[in-house]
């Protein structure tokens, strides 16, 4: 038995799925506009499947566009196992969103009730520095979580470009990066089920694919996915602690430890200090490395940082208790380490990051342009 007398199977979860303390958003099928209330009977998991059983590969044009509930799809941002993110515009006010929603294949009730409880969660740790959602539920085409789209690139990317091209990353970005995802996961891990009952929240998937780099200098979390409420939730079996992606676990996660804060501490760290070590020209961290390796070259990457790089060092130490105890402290040492007009230096990294990826900012003018000539025109194909 969890935390508050919850029974920790998958199934009892799934059958919780909506006891949440917050309210979700569903859509009116008759007027495609957003109502706020608990689910119906024809909502969320108790809702029948909606998928066309239609592969990807089949799919005709049409089927890439189209509205989609109260959001009108414009393109395809990226293509996952289990689901797709696409550029979409809202059809009442035109706002520019990312739409994430099921591969038909994928579109089971259990998928459903993850890909729901996804925006649930990532709505109820609403902040500045995370990907804001503006709508969550079941329309007729399948569910969805609507977040706003950040005008920029991932991490990843970033990350990417950096190495390819030697390109040393400013420690101002640095430290503007890091102190904005600090504060998002002091949100995320004080979130709670009602005041003055934690829910302890751990993200679980601090990536560089999940951390969103805005031409305005501004990062944001996303990708709640994984997310996992131990006081909403129960425990995790034992075959889910270690979901995620491999090169980023935690060693004790990757050795069947469940997951506290000081875990995504440990993938924020190595997400900071990989992009660090890539902009001093080292080639980084190789994939093939086992878990406990990367951790090793990834606290060298860092060595001869000086205050800053003391303290991911410390977030990355293979024993928890040696890391921080909570985001907060680290947050605080890292103000300590760099002051408080570097992290906040937003401008500044706006500014490297027009000069250092123009091609990239290119990329997103033209989607910018493909989305604006969507705004108000008739859907090609609505569903």
């Amino acid at each position: 038995m969890a935390a508050g007398g919850r029974p920790a199977g998958a199934d009892a979860r799934r059958d919780a799925a909506w006891s949440f303390p917050f309210r979700k958003v569903s859509v009116s099928l008759t007027g495609g506009r957003l109502r706020q209330g608990a689910p119906s009977a024809g909502d969320g998991v108790h809702g029948e499947t909606r998928g066309s059983g239609e592969g990807v590969a089949g799919r005709s044009r049409d089927a890439e566009q189209g509205d989609w509930g109260p959001y009108r799809r414009v393109e395809i941002l990226h293509e996952g196992r289990q689901a797709r993110s696409w550029l979409a515009v809202g059809r009442s006010d035109g706002a520019l969103l990312s739409l994430k929603t099921l591969q038909p294949f994928a579109d089971v009730m259990e998928q459903r009730a993850a890909l729901l409880r996804e925006g649930e969660l990532q709505a109820a740790c609403a902040h500045p520095s995370i990907a804001r959602v503006v709508g969550w539920g079941q329309a007729e085409a399948g569910a969805f979580v609507a977040r706003e789209y950040v005008v920029g690139f991932t991490l990843a990317e970033l990350k990417g470009r950096v190495a390819r091209e030697g390109a040393p990353v400013p420690d101002v970005v640095i430290a503007v990066m890091g102190d904005a995802l600090l504060a998002a996961l002091v949100r995320v891990h004080g979130c709670e089920l009602s005041p003055g009952r934690a829910a302890d929240l751990v993200h679980r998937d601090v990536t560089p694919s999940n951390v969103l780099v805005g031409l305005d200098g501004r990062v944001r979390l996303t990708d709640f996915g994984l997310a996992h409420g131990f006081a909403w939730h129960g425990m995790l079996e034992d075959d889910e602690i270690g979901q995620g992606t491999p090169r980023y676990l935690p060693p004790e996660v990757a050795r069947g430890v469940p997951p506290d804060a000081r875990a995504d501490l440990h993938q924020l760290a190595a997400c900071l200090a990989e992009l660090w070590g890539a902009s001093a020209g080292s080639a980084g961290v190789s994939e093939g490395r086992s878990v406990g390796l990367e951790g090793a070259a990834r606290g060298e990457l860092v060595d001869a940082r000086g205050p800053a790089g003391a303290v991911l060092r410390r977030a990355l130490a293979p024993d928890p208790q040696e890391r921080y105890r909570s985001a907060s402290e680290m947050r605080a040492a890292w103000q300590r380490a760099w002051g408080a007009a570097a992290v906040t230096d937003v401008a500044a990294a706006a500014e490297w990051i027009a000069q250092a990826c123009p091609d990239l900012v290119e990329r997103e003018q033209a989607r910018l342009r493909r989305a604006r000539a969507q705004q108000g025109a008739p859907a090609p194909g609505r569903r």
